[in-house]
């Protein structure tokens, strides 16, 4: 398991919940921004 996080991300659900909810999945979450600021 692989969790990426940005120092200017803002936590809109408990460490827990988003634990579990990756943990419990068998699906994957990714997400890739192209147009995020510096890259």
């Amino acid at each position: 398991m692989f969790s990426l996080l940005s120092p200017s991300c803002i936590p809109l659900c408990s460490f827990g919940f988003t634990y579990r909810t990756l943990i419990g999945s068998d699906k994957s979450f990714i997400e890739i921004l192209k147009d995020e600021p510096g890259f």
